[in-house]
Formats: C-alpha cells, sequence, structure tokens
C-alpha cells in the first residue's frame, strides 16, 4: 500500500512539476518610428556641417527620457544606418561587448 501510495504521489508530481526553460527576449522585427517628443543629441559632424550621427532621447515606460534611436550619416547628408538603442547595466554581456551602457537593440538598417 505505501508502494503505491508513494508511486501516485511521484507521478503525480513530476506530472505537474513540468519545467520551462526560460525564454530568450523578444526583439523587434521593425524599428521604432521616431516620436515627435523624442529630443536629437547630435554626437558628430563633418566638417561641411552635415551631421555624423544623432542620438534621438525619449520617455521610457517610467516618463525617464532615455536613448531611443541612432541614425548615422555620409558626409552628404544620406542615411549610413539606423538602429534601436537600449540601456544596459555595467558589467552585462552587452556592456562588455560594446563598452558602453548604450547599446544596440533589435534590428538594423544600413
Amino acid at each position: 500500500m505505501k508502494k503505491i501510495a508513494f508511486a501516485l504521489l511521484v507521478s503525480t508530481v513530476v506530472l505537474f512539476a513540468e519545467t520551462k526553460a526560460p525564454e530568450p527576449a523578444k526583439l523587434s522585427k521593425h524599428l521604432q518610428v521616431r516620436a515627435p517628443e523624442w529630443r536629437a543629441e547630435m554626437l558628430a559632424s563633418y566638417p561641411n556641417g552635415n551631421p555624423q550621427e544623432i542620438v534621438f532621447h525619449g520617455p521610457d515606460m517610467d516618463g525617464k527620457e532615455m536613448p531611443q534611436k541612432r541614425i548615422r550619416f555620409f558626409d552628404n547628408g544620406r542615411p549610413y544606418d539606423e538602429v534601436d538603442l537600449s540601456v544596459v547595466e555595467e558589467g552585462s554581456e552587452a556592456y562588455e561587448l560594446h563598452k558602453s551602457t548604450i547599446v544596440p537593440h533589435g534590428l538594423s538598417v544600413q
């Protein structure tokens, strides 16, 4: 009787103790559209005055201003690449890879 009760207990625990692997972070399949409330910050410019790199800052879910998008340009003003940005903690894998707390996130268009 004890063996049957133990077998039922073990099978019940195994049946309901299904563990799932953690899901990887979901990356977006499209770039964010620039919002009108985002603030543009020119980080670099060419000698002719055209922007070389611009970072757009906008509010996150808590209303705190965060970098949202980076666009780099050719010297003639045409876009070179565009990427959405994310902020990571120092010491994370992404920080070690990019040596910055502001890292590319998701799609990049060249």
